[in-house]
């Protein structure tokens, strides 16, 4: 996939969601809270990594690919911390379910992964051991 189609189909899959649910008497609503009509209570489709692979017709696996290539990699991270942006958002704002926000932040994002190691060894050279009585 080349960048500029990767980049088309990123831009129409977030076009998609945000026009998906709402009725052109939407459009014009200028009560609207969020990602909700005022008027008539529907709701945009939700942005989410799954919903960008299925529009673009490639796999999880995929995006991990596309992560590592120099060329695709803007396009990729740019639509993944938008989704990620809107996942944080709706749990702050109790658009979404807090606990279903948190797993798949960690499952999509990584939160919550520590990149630490879990022990660390301490070496002293001799001279130090000579102080630590």
């Amino acid at each position: 996939m080349t960048k500029r189609a990767l980049s088309r189909g990123v831009d129409a899959y977030f076009e998609k969601c945000d026009a998906s649910a709402f009725s052109p008497m939407c459009l014009s609503c200028k009560e609207g809270a969020g990602d909700k009509c005022a008027k008539c209570q529907k709701r945009r489709a939700p942005y989410t990594v799954s919903g960008l692979c299925l529009h673009l017709g490639i796999s999880k696996r995929d995006i991990i690919s596309m992560k590592k290539d120099e060329r695709l990699r803007p396009v990729i991270e740019a639509a993944l911390r938008r989704i990620e942006k809107y996942v944080e958002e709706s749990a702050l704002l109790g658009v979404m379910n807090a606990t279903f926000a948190q797993a798949v932040l960690k499952e999509n994002f990584g939160w919550g992964k520590e990149d630490a190691p879990d022990a660390v060894r301490i070496e002293l050279c001799e001279e130090a051991e000579s102080y630590g009585g």
